[in-house]
């Protein structure tokens, strides 16, 4: 572990519910969503260079997650059901930054 006891990263993550609201959150500063199936999560802090895992909430809605283009503190995830129809569904977003 780092001298902070930390293991020298940032460990940042959201519940979100499908119409967007946050459920919980460690670092999340807001939720939105963008359209049917589309959403984005903004942090406190700049995760552009961060590593991200998300999963839905359901187990057939797979999760595309990038970082939001135009936002350092945002990232960008896309739900779409198993035929690829955009669906909207609680998820869940873990965020691991270095320090």
């Amino acid at each position: 572990p780092a001298p902070d006891g930390t293991l020298g990263m940032a460990l940042l993550g959201a519940s979100i519910g499908g119409d967007a609201s946050i459920i919980s959150s460690a670092g999340a500063t807001g939720a939105a969503q963008l359209s049917t199936g589309t959403y984005e999560v903004d942090f406190n802090r700049d995760v552009s260079g961060c590593f991200y895992s998300a999963s839905s909430f359901e187990s057939t809605v797979p999760v595309l997650v990038q970082p939001r283009a135009s936002n350092a503190n945002g990232v960008f995830l896309e739900l779409k059901s198993l035929d690829g129809i955009p669906t909207d569904s609680q998820f869940y977003l873990t965020v691991f930054c270095a320090r």
